[in-house]
C-alpha cells in the first residue's frame, strides 16, 4: 500500500496542480480493511501502528459495483 500526500511547493505558480509525494510504503498483508458503512459507501482502514482511516468511496462514471 502506498500512502502519499500533496506536495507543498513554494515555487509552484499553479495552485490547482496536484503533485504528490510518497510518505509511506506498507505491505498489504499488514493492512486491515473493513466495510464501515455500506449505505454511505465508507471503508475503515487500520494500519499496523493502530492508526485508523475512514475512506469515502465515490461512484465512477461507469456506475461501478455496489458494496
Amino acid at each position: 500500500m502506498i500512502i502519499s500526500r500533496e506536495k507543498q511547493e513554494t515555487m509552484n505558480k499553479m495552485p490547482r496542480s496536484t503533485a504528490l509525494e510518497i510518505t509511506r510504503l506498507i505491505p498489504l498483508e499488514l493492512v486491515e480493511i473493513f466495510l464501515h458503512d455500506t449505505s454511505k459507501r465508507q471503508l475503515k482502514m487500520q494500519l499496523p501502528t493502530g492508526d485508523k482511516y475512514y475512506l469515502q468511496l465515490c461512484q465512477g462514471r461507469e456506475g461501478g459495483f455496489p458494496l
